[in-house]
């Protein structure tokens, strides 16, 4: 497979023209562009649903509209994309410093890396980088209600807390909830 990508498309070593910094660790921009993609699929799943608004035409520019702001998110962290009528000159200088075209059947070198144990974003973290506000930087908002959150799977419930026990009073009866309701949504 690497074999047919290279024949095809070719390759450009990474001093001569490097990656964006999110081509390399694209766990954030993947986290981003979910959220963002639910988000989507609620709001075109609420249109389609209305039976007021469930026209082709509004989908089609509610649609139109989120894949600009999709290819803003990934312009601002990738880059532009060159366009396809652009040309692109593949060409590199040898160790006498000639300029050369690479050829078919030219042997080129290779290299995979990987980034094991990247930092991830945590807003917990004492010593850590400072958090990103990626609401400001790709000028979208990343709101999800927390129903929405969980309908998606942008949020799962990963613990649950049960509190069990009595609070014997005199006066009233044996059990008094609030006491032992934190948050007050059994009383």
């Amino acid at each position: 497979m690497v074999y047919n990508l290279v024949a095809k498309h070719g390759i450009v070593r990474q001093g001569l023209y490097p990656d964006s910094f999110s081509a390399g660790a694209s766990s954030t921009l993947n986290s981003i562009l979910f959220t963002k993609l639910r988000e989507y699929a609620l709001v075109l799943q609420h249109l389609f649903s209305s039976s007021s608004s469930s026209s082709a035409s509004s989908l089609s520019e509610t649609k139109a509209k989120m894949l600009r702001e999709i290819h803003t998110i990934l312009t601002l962290t990738l880059g532009p994309s060159q366009s396809a009528e652009e040309p692109f000159t593949w060409e590199f200088t040898d160790k006498s410093g000639r300029a050369r075209t690479a050829r078919r059947g030219m042997p080129v070198f290779l290299r995979l890396r990987r980034r094991p144990g990247q930092p991830s974003d945590s807003r917990a973290a004492p010593h850590g980088p400072p958090p990103v506000d990626w609401e400001a930087a790709l000028n979208v908002s990343l709101l999800l209600l927390p129903p929405a959150r969980l309908r998606t799977g942008e949020s799962l419930m990963t613990h649950i807390m049960v509190l069990t026990g009595v609070h014997v009073d005199e006066e009233t009866e044996p059990v008094v909830l609030p006491r032992w309701d934190p948050m007050g949504s059994l009383a």
